[in-house]
């Protein structure tokens, strides 16, 4: 059953008060939604344009409507590919079912795409031509997150959102879903479906059967005899690395590090290893790398510090009382020398994973436009690992002495599939 928290539907109760008078709710229901997109997000700035973020959605896991054919009260399964996800969405609390208005949005919203599918895409076609009009006035780009709740629990209702991409090729659409059937169907260019963590394990399934059935992988194997010259070539190629600012960590590493490794800082407790992480990241910012620093130990704003203290060769204290119009100066000034970015990332102490991550860089990607040339992790051992999952005590022994190398071997993993340092 869908979860309404009692304070927002206490207006429909009957004389009893214990029941609901379901006239009222079907009237409620019936009302046509005034706006169907919603704006989720202040304007960004990606890959050097301004971008606006909308949503379309309704309510999660399960939603309440109104079947006007026979005008009774229906539930609906918005949610079918939904696994361990179940335990923790976001959607079943706060402001999604406290507050009338919120509740009273997604069932309309629902009505009217179950009763008028044709209605609902041209009012919701209507609505974005109307904002691609307003971007181009305003010189901004237009984005459109389909699900900020729910998924697509139907194919026709898949095809729709699929047809209306199409309809819009210079607006940018994405979504992130459960079910086999959205992750594996032929999009168009500007519509992104990223597969999601805790889906049930029948849609895990199907989508493994795909991805184990269709490779595009020609190699079987080196064949030392057939494969020499290309092993010949391989000796020889000069390898692509990212280079130190300090001459003996090239002399040691031969000129930098190679991409698709994992390279580990190692030293004593208060030594300065994050300090020496900040200084690396600085240093790959002024080659115009693109730089992730993500920190599990230190807040966002610390590490942000430290990197500005390095790159303009100040110290805390006179970054302290620096005035701002020549604090902004400086930032200026490195932005006119470098193409880089630099994004840094917080997370809870032991709270993240490669999972985090890899879901980190694919938000940074479709809203940025942000893929970096190296990765710093501040630091590996209070990452937690996607593996070994926390509270089960026959595994604290196991995981004690060996999450740190599972963790490793991991990240090794992680990097050598995106391709970065």
């Amino acid at each position: 059953m869908p979860y309404i928290h009692r304070s927002s539907v206490i207006e429909y109760l009957g004389p009893d008060g214990k029941t609901y008078d379901e006239d009222k709710i079907k009237q409620a229901l019936a009302e046509r939604p005034k706006k169907l997109l919603k704006q989720n997000e202040k304007m960004k700035h990606s890959n050097g344009e301004l971008e606006q973020f909308f949503n379309v959605g309704f309510a999660a896991l399960t939603g309440i409507a109104l079947d006007e054919d026979t005008n009774k009260l229906i539930i609906v399964n918005t949610c079918p590919g939904a696994g361990s996800c179940k335990i923790d969405c976001f959607a079943m609390k706060g402001g999604k079912v406290q507050f009338k208005a919120a509740w009273q949005s997604d069932g309309r919203i629902l009505t009217y795409l179950l009763n008028d599918p044709d209605g609902f895409f041209e009012q919701l076609s209507s609505e974005i031509t109307k904002e691609e009009a307003a971007g181009k006035k305003g010189g901004y780009t237009v984005t459109i997150r389909w699900h900020d709740a729910g998924d697509f629990f139907s194919p026709e209702y898949l095809d729709l959102a699929l047809k209306m991409a199409a309809k819009h090729p210079n607006t940018k659409f994405y979504a992130y879903t459960k079910m086999a059937g959205a992750a594996l169907a032929k999009k168009p260019d500007n519509f992104i479906i990223n597969w999601s963590e805790g889906a049930h394990t029948s849609q895990e399934k199907k989508v493994l059967q795909v991805a184990l059935g269709v490779s595009f992988d020609q190699s079987i194997g080196h064949d030392f005899i057939e494969d020499a010259e290309s092993r010949f070539d391989f000796y020889h190629r000069r390898e692509s690395r990212t280079q130190f600012d300090l001459d003996f960590f090239n002399k040691i590493t031969k000129n930098g590090v190679p991409k698709k490794t994992l390279n580990v800082v190692m030293a004593g407790v208060g030594v300065g290893k994050s300090l020496f992480l900040c200084h690396l990241a600085s240093s790959y910012l002024n080659q115009g790398k693109n730089v992730l620093y993500i920190t599990l130990e230190l807040a966002e704003e610390e590490v942000s510090k430290r990197i500005d203290a390095n790159l303009m060769n100040i110290t805390f204290d006179d970054l302290m009382t620096l005035p701002k119009d020549l604090y902004q100066k400086k930032i200026e000034n490195l932005k006119s020398k470098t193409h880089g970015k630099l994004i840094v990332k917080e997370y809870p102490t032991s709270s993240a994973s490669t999972v985090h991550f890899r879901s980190l860089l694919n938000e940074l990607n479709l809203k940025k436009g942000f893929m970096p040339d190296a990765i710093m992790i501040d630091y590996l051992n209070i990452c937690s690992s996607a593996r070994i999952k926390p509270g089960v005590a026959w595994k604290s022994l196991i995981r004690s002495f060996a999450s740190p190398a599972i963790i490793f071997l991991e990240f090794l993993s992680f990097l050598k599939r995106i391709g970065c340092a």
